[in-house]
C-alpha cells in the first residue's frame, strides 16, 4: 500500500506510537507524528529522543492544528494511536476520557472525509468485548464493554465504521490486548499489569494476585508494532476489524516469570477487590484467524525474551 511511504502517526510520542515511528523510519518511510503531550498520557518527548532531527514532530493536540484537512492530504498511511489507556482512572474522570478516547477521533474523521480512499489504521482494545468467562472471542462477538474506555473506544469504531461507509474511508481496527514494552508508564498507579508486577518485583516488594485461575492477554509491543507493518504493505478497502491474540496467561504465572527473571519479588493471593471485579474482563481467549488469512502467520517474540527486554528497560529508567 505504501507505494510513496509517508505515514502520520497521531499519538505518536506514547508508548506505541513511539515505537511504531522508529520502526517506519527504520524502514525507509517518511514519518510525521502528531502529539500534544496530554496530561497522565504516556506520551514524552523522552520516547523519541532517538528520532530528534530525522522524523518531523508536531508537539500539540490534533484539535489545535490549523489546515489539518490539508496536513492529511500529504500522507499515504495514517495512524491513530490516540488514547488515554488508564481504565480505572477513567471512571472518575470519564469527561477527559471522553476527549481522548472518543472526541478526538471524531476531529480526526471531520478533517479526513473530504479525502476519497485515504488509508486509516485505528489502535482499539480487546475490553470492548467486556466479560467472556470462558470460550474464545472472535471479531463476531457481541461488545458488551464493562468501563467508561471500552464504551467509548468502542464508540470511536463505530465513528470511523460510519464514516468509512458514507466518507469512503479505508479503515482497518486493531482490538489489542495488554501491551508491555519498552516506552510504556513507568511510573504512577495505573501502569498496566505487566508495568505493576516489574515495578514491585525489581523494589522486592509483594505482588498482589487477585484469585488463583485468572488469564490474561497481553501482546509485546515489537509484535504489534510488526503487526501493523505488515498491514501497511497490504491493499484494503473500506471498513474491517481484526482482533489480535498474543499470549494467553496465567496471571500467576506472569508474576512467576517476572520473579524469576528479576530475581527477588514475592507473590500473595487475594480476593478480587470490588472495583477490579467490576471491570474483569473474564479469562476468553481471542480468536485471530482473521488477521492471519490477512496478514499471514503472527510469529509472537518469546514471552521471556519480551518480558525481559521490558524489565531492562524498567531498570534503565527507574533504578
Amino acid at each position: 500500500m505504501l507505494s510513496k511511504p509517508k505515514v502520520l502517526i497521531l499519538g505518536g510520542a506514547g508508548f506505541i506510537g513511539s515505537n511504531l515511528a522508529e520502526h517506519f523510519f527504520k524502514k525507509g518511510t517518511e514519518v510525521t507524528i502528531i502529539d500534544g503531550l496530554l496530561e497522565k498520557t504516556g506520551a514524552n518527548k523522552r520516547n523519541l529522543a532517538n528520532l530528534n532531527g530525522k522524523i518531523k514532530i508536531i508537539f500539540k493536540r490534533i484539535e489545535d492544528i490549523q489546515s489539518l484537512t490539508e496536513l492529511i492530504r500529504e500522507y499515504d498511511l495514517i495512524i491513530d494511536c490516540m488514547a488515554w489507556t488508564s481504565h480505572r482512572s477513567a471512571i472518575d474522570n470519564p469527561f477527559y476520557d471522553l476527549e481522548l478516547n472518543c472526541k478526538s477521533h471524531l476531529y480526526l474523521l471531520e478533517n479526513i472525509k473530504g479525502n476519497k480512499n485515504k488509508n486509516i489504521i485505528f489502535l482499539s482494545t480487546r475490553s470492548i468485548y467486556g466479560a467472556v468467562e470462558e470460550g474464545v472471542i472472535v471479531e463476531k462477538t457481541q461488545p458488551n464493554p464493562l468501563d467508561i474506555q471500552g464504551i467509548h473506544k468502542l464508540t470511536a469504531e463505530n465513528y470511523f465504521k460510519i464514516y468509512s461507509r458514507i466518507h469512503g474511508i479505508n479503515v482497518i481496527v486493531l482490538r489489542i490486548p495488554n501491551c508491555f514494552g519498552k516506552n510504556q508508564p513507568i511510573n504512577g498507579d495505573d501502569i498496566g499489569l505487566v508495568g505493576m508486577f516489574i515495578r514491585n518485583a525489581l523494589f522486592d516488594n509483594i505482588i498482589e494476585i487477585y484469585g488463583s485461575e485468572r488469564k490474561r492477554s497481553l501482546i509485546f509491543v515489537d509484535d504489534i508494532v510488526d503487526i501493523v507493518w505488515l498491514i501497511a504493505q497490504k491493499e484494503w478497502s473500506g471498513f474491517e476489524a481484526y482482533n489480535i491474540s498474543g499470549y494467553n496467561i496465567p496471571i500467576s504465572e506472569l508474576a512467576e516469570k517476572i520473579i524469576k527473571i528479576v530475581g527477588q519479588g514475592k507473590v500473595s493471593f487475594k480476593q478480587i477487590p470490588v472495583n477490579i471485579k467490576n471491570i474483569d474482563v473474564g479469562n476468553a481467549s481471542i480468536d485471530e484467524s482473521k488477521i492471519t488469512e490477512f496478514i499471514g502467520k503472527i510469529n509472537l517474540k518469546n514471552i521471556d525474551a519480551a518480558l525481559t527486554e521490558t524489565i531492562n528497560f524498567f531498570k534503565e529508567n527507574i533504578i
